[in-house]
């Protein structure tokens, strides 16, 4: 509860789901639904800190629809280190690579999917999101509040 003089106030509460990322064997993952950005971030299989050990963890090499890019969106050249960013969340960080990858929310035989820039998170910091209960984040903010107009689900859903 969020107090103010010994009285509580209000509530803080926190909107979750269920997504599933790549295919044709899609891998699930939780998230939060936030207002505040524009980006689907999930941890990834490299990020291999206690944070991210508490997780479910992408895998882009068992997607078929995965592909690493660069923060330009080109491919990520074989053997060569691709683009990260550094995200600022509330009171924590994440850093992560990218890859346009098939995201799709709802049930699976009803699901919205769209083909977006997710950020495949490489590290976590420990607060907040180690105590989460959830693997990752939804941004449910248009193309203003991510880093390009690719990144935003809904966003690639309005552009058709």
């Amino acid at each position: 509860p969020v107090m103010k003089n010994g009285r509580t106030v209000s509530h803080r509460s926190a909107f979750y789901g269920t997504i599933s990322v790549g295919g044709p064997d899609p891998q699930q993952f939780s998230v939060v639904f936030d207002t505040g950005s524009g980006h689907v971030v999930v941890p990834s299989v490299e990020c291999t800190n206690a944070t991210c050990m508490e997780h479910r963890r992408y895998n882009i090499s068992r997607s078929a629809s995965g592909l690493a890019i660069n923060s330009d969106g080109t491919p990520v050249p074989p053997d060569e280190l691709c683009d990260q960013v550094t995200i600022g969340f509330g009171t924590g960080t994440v850093k992560g690579e990218f890859a346009r990858e098939k995201v799709c929310m709802g049930s699976p035989t009803r699901a919205l999917c769209s083909d977006v820039t997710i950020v495949m998170a490489v590290e976590m910091s420990e607060q907040p999101f180690r105590s989460f209960t959830f693997d990752g984040l939804f941004g449910l903010g248009l193309s203003s509040l991510s880093l390009a107009p690719e990144f935003s689900f809904f966003g690639q859903l309005a552009a058709g």
